[in-house]
């Protein structure tokens, strides 16, 4: 009976801290993800950046 016990409250308080965890990386937005953002003046220069995820862009004002 006293390990059930044991168990239990160790069960709980398990439970509060991930509740506590998730409120926090909630709070803090790690979980979000970034919008791109598309400069009206930018232009792709192909050969540039081939192993990188997104091609590098020559922007004027």
């Amino acid at each position: 009976m006293g390990r059930l016990l044991a168990l239990s409250l160790l069960g709980i308080a398990l439970a509060l801290l991930g509740e506590r965890f998730l409120a926090l990386r909630n709070q803090l937005k790690a979980s979000r993800e970034i919008e791109s953002v598309d400069l009206p003046n930018c232009h792709l220069i192909k050969g540039i950046g081939s192993k990188i995820s997104s091609p590098p862009q020559f922007c004027t004002r």
